[in-house]
């Protein structure tokens, strides 16, 4: 299981984003980890909503959510690996991003 799995798993009932639905908390940060290319703020949301920052952020969550739904009676196994397939697709994104950002070539493990 990967350590992405492992920190959504940590992310309880009372975490604060779940009371307070404007501040960032595990998954939000976590998702910046994943590509570099969103999610900049530190503790509050609305930033990142008003520069723009969580376009794909909240693209993926809409995904996720869409694909969830649709997986609703299968295995903790199969949701989990629509999770990991969700999440790879973001890391090569931002991986993508990076090589470009860097002016270096584009890994081609990543693109395909």
């Amino acid at each position: 299981m990967s350590w992405k799995l492992i920190c959504a798993f940590l992310d309880f009932p009372w975490s604060l984003h779940n009371i307070l639905p404007f501040w960032s908390g595990a998954e939000h940060h976590d998702f910046h980890h994943m590509a570099f290319t969103n999610n900049y703020s530190t503790s509050f949301r609305w930033w990142d909503f008003i520069c723009g920052t969580d376009d794909k952020y909240r693209a993926y969550r809409a995904k996720r959510t869409a694909a969830l739904k649709q997986m609703k009676n299968a295995t903790t196994e199969a949701k989990a690996a629509l999770e990991q397939k969700l999440m790879e697709e973001v890391e090569a994104e931002g991986i993508i991003a990076e090589a470009v950002a860097g002016g270096t070539d584009v890994p081609k493990s990543k693109t395909q």
